[in-house]
């Protein structure tokens, strides 16, 4: 997986590199029925080799998860233990529905979930009245 992060490192988009770094962690934390709860775990103790393990990978999930944020691609308060606990969770998830096709569509929705958009632009005063609404009715409506 650290070898996989350094291959995707150079990709043009970011974005695409590291979600294809999660899906390629989805089918490694499915390998064995109940992989992930103990990889899951190792995120809460460090102290272990299997917590060693894991601090490497998400060094190298940092680096990709850092290249999305600093393009702008997505959203700079994501943290990289949040999308390992979304990947386990979605892991988890297809194991227990049998259905492994949930767990690249939960990891899509999460990575949508993260990604920077313009903020929605208020409607002016103007355009409200357009539409047959004035601002005093509105303030009326609002007060009730």
């Amino acid at each position: 997986m650290i070898a996989r992060a350094n291959e995707l490192r150079d990709t043009a988009s970011p974005t695409a590199a590291l979600s294809a770094w999660l899906e390629a962690m989805i089918g490694y934390v499915t390998t064995y029925n109940g992989l992930s709860k103990s990889l899951a775990a190792s995120l809460v103790t460090t102290d272990t080799e299997l917590g060693c393990t894991c601090r490497a990978l998400g060094a190298a999930g940092n680096m990709l998860l850092g290249r999305a944020q600093q393009a702008g691609e997505l959203r700079p308060d994501a943290e990289f233990d949040d999308l390992m606990l979304g990947v386990h969770a979605a892991a988890w998830a297809a194991e227990q529905t049998d259905e492994p096709a949930a767990a690249p569509r939960l990891l899509a929705m999460l990575i949508d979930g993260l990604r920077v958009r313009a903020a929605p632009r208020a409607a002016s005063p103007k355009r409200a009245r357009r539409r047959g609404a004035s601002p005093r009715r509105s303030r009326r409506a609002a007060l009730r």
